[in-house]
């Protein structure tokens, strides 16, 4: 007897427990988290590069999951909505078998099943929006690249100079000649503390839209303005007359000794400014803001962004020239008064 009452109670226990376990089945929800972004950690092996093969056809780091479903008891989403937890996805290359050059598909709703992150929620992954997403996996060379300094409006800084001059960095291979340049971007601030104290960069290139440092530093030392200024001449001048909006319809501006002012614009500048000024669309401004004849000094249009760097003045004292204002006689008007 005592044998039959404990196969009754297990069978009474086994069934409870078959309650219980339906019972919370039958609490389960599904849920669609939108817009999951998932990043490519860089490979190990610093010879490869790694990119999704985005939407558009260009290389991307980190592209975004549309939708992901998931289902689950009812309890666990309320203690993550709770928790206000945040689905972060990497992906480490060499753990998903992208350790070789070539174009991969990567099954999307293995990875997030298999994922810890994922199964640290303790949820099921049911589907996903896309399916897969494509992987581009590049090789790279290891190259010597030449150090170059630019300022905050992507300007070379003239006259840096960095030690060392050159750095090895893992770039595409088809890489050559003018393109084996390392970038530092220096700030305004930067320029300025160079000239007394070396600043520590560290260079860097793009690839695939995407930046990539190098794995050392370099001491970046940039000489005074007055050091790169040199002598020059504008030869062929462009002048402009600006004239006050209330009187140009009515009166024209004739500049008397034209001639002189075309002879030339002695300036002192660095190499990049002075071509930036001879590309100017002008050079020199008569400002005529009245209309009373007579002499007036010359307004030199110089480069805003060569002026702020000290890298181009005036070599010669400003120049003046005599004008006169005419006045423009207005046709009269078919059929009005005479």
């Amino acid at each position: 007897m005592s044998h039959v009452k404990v196969k009754k109670m297990l069978a009474v226990i086994f069934v409870t427990v078959l309650i219980w376990i339906w019972s919370d089945l039958a609490q389960d929800e599904r849920e669609t988290i939108e817009r999951t972004r998932i990043t490519l950690v860089d490979p190990v092996d610093p010879s490869l590069w790694v990119s999704f093969v985005g939407v558009d056809g260009l290389p991307r780091k980190s592209v975004f999951i549309n939708s992901i479903g998931l289902k689950g008891p009812a309890t666990r989403f309320a203690e993550i909505r709770k928790r206000d937890q945040e689905l972060v996805l990497r992906i480490m290359p060499e753990q998903e078998g992208l350790d070789e050059e070539g174009i991969y598909t990567l099954r999307l709703l293995d990875f997030l099943r298999r994922n810890s992150q994922v199964r640290e929620y303790r949820l099921a992954v049911e589907d996903c929006e896309p399916n897969s997403l494509e992987v581009r996996v590049r090789g790279l060379q290891a190259k010597i690249l030449q150090v170059q300094c630019f300022d905050n409006q992507n300007l070379t800084v003239q006259g840096a100079v960095t030690e060392p001059a050159h750095v090895e960095m893992y770039v595409p291979t088809e890489w050559s000649g003018q393109s084996l340049i390392a970038s530092v971007r220096l700030t305004d601030e930067e320029i300025e503390r160079a000239r007394s104290t070396p600043v520590e960069k560290v260079p860097g290139v793009v690839i695939d839209g995407r930046p990539q440092t190098a794995s050392a530093s370099v001491l970046v030392k940039t000489p005074s303005p007055e050091d790169l200024l040199q002598p020059a001449t504008i030869v062929k001048v462009k002048p402009a007359v600006l004239l006050n909006l209330a009187i140009q319809a009515n009166y024209r501006v004739e500049i008397k000794d034209e001639h002189t002012l075309l002879e030339g614009i002695e300036i002192l500048a660095t190499d990049e400014a002075k071509r930036a000024y001879e590309n100017q669309p002008y050079h020199v401004v008569l400002v005529i803001d009245s209309t009373e004849s007579g002499s007036k000094t010359l307004e030199y249009f110089f480069p805003p962004e060569f002026v702020g760097k000290k890298e181009i003045l005036l070599n010669q004292d400003p120049q003046r020239v005599s004008f006169e204002v005419i006045e423009v006689k207005q046709a009269p008007v078919a059929g009005g008064p005479n």
